[in-house]
């Protein structure tokens, strides 16, 4: 009988060629990139015959810091991730300012005791300190939506 823990030589063949399709996808999508950036910025510096790559990590790090960013202005965002973004962003951009905290509702700042998630059934027994600044209820994770 064939368990998910094992593996044959068929799936490892499957995943790899499915890698192989990933990531020359990636690469055709950076080349058209670098394309069209040449033809609109022809005296860039990244526009250069020979920089490729430093055009292909200049557009990831420009993703990834706006995805960072978005992430980091999450008001339910755990303390160590927040302590992390803090740590990337410090290194990939020196001269940052400082990433914005979003204001805590009334709610959030009073000592809320802990009690069972109001949407949850009672047998999973889900306890929870986070309040809806709509409604008051207390909601675990798994219910929460952040609305900004």
């Amino acid at each position: 009988m064939f368990s998910p823990s094992q593996t044959t030589d068929d799936d490892s063949t499957f995943m790899s060629a499915a890698l192989n399709y990933f990531f020359n996808m990636l690469d055709l999508a950076s080349v058209a990139a670098l394309v069209v950036f040449r033809c609109k910025f022809p005296m860039d510096v990244l526009s250069q015959p020979d920089n490729r790559q430093r055009f292909n990590i200049h557009v990831s790090r420009t993703l990834a810091i706006n995805q960072i960013q978005q992430r980091a202005a999450v008001p339910r965002l755990q303390e160590s991730v927040k302590l992390n973004i803090t740590t990337v962003l410090k290194a990939l951009l020196p001269a940052a300012k400082p990433i914005p905290q979003p204001p805590l509702a009334k709610v959030a700042q009073q000592a809320v005791k802990q009690k069972r998630c109001t949407y949850c059934p009672a047998k999973k027994d889900r306890k929870t300190k986070t309040v809806c600044n709509n409604c008051q209820r207390h909601i675990c994770q798994e219910h929460s939506l952040c609305v900004s």
